[in-house]
């Protein structure tokens, strides 16, 4: 029978080998913008609500994950010219941390290793969700 100690021997032991198989997130995702959380001000005119959406509904975005810990992503429908952006990476467990130019971003990596997903910093309420 375990006393409480084994127990919590037992449920650390679990919880180490469960995040030493966190899924790899090296390798290709490709992002779109999904706008239902987005917070609109009570004032903003609804055509440029409009237009925001439809600008972010059409952009696309392609992230590549390094095995050695940098990253570079690339997106279009956003404006008239693609752009692209990189810089560095981390993973603990089923978070992605996203650095560029020394700002974090954090991504949330499914069970299955399939899909992330990024809410947007400052409460917007857009995410970004990739998948492979």
């Amino acid at each position: 029978m375990l006393n409480s100690k084994g127990i919590l021997t037992f449920a650390l032991a679990t919880f180490a080998v469960a995040s030493s198989f966190a899924a790899s997130v090296v390798g290709t995702w490709h992002g779109h913008v999904d706008l239902r959380g987005l917070k609109i001000p009570a004032n903003a005119p609804p055509d440029q609500v409009k237009s925001v959406k439809a600008m972010f509904s059409k952009m696309k975005l392609d992230l590549t994950l390094k095995a050695n810990k940098t990253f570079s992503v690339s997106y279009a429908g956003l404006g008239e010219k693609p752009g692209s952006d990189s810089g560095t990476w981390s993973q603990s467990g089923n978070k992605v941390s996203l650095k560029v130019k020394g700002h974090p971003q954090v991504a949330t990596v499914s069970a299955n290793g399939k899909s992330m997903v990024m809410i947007a910093p400052n409460g917007l309420g857009f995410k970004v969700i990739f998948t492979r």
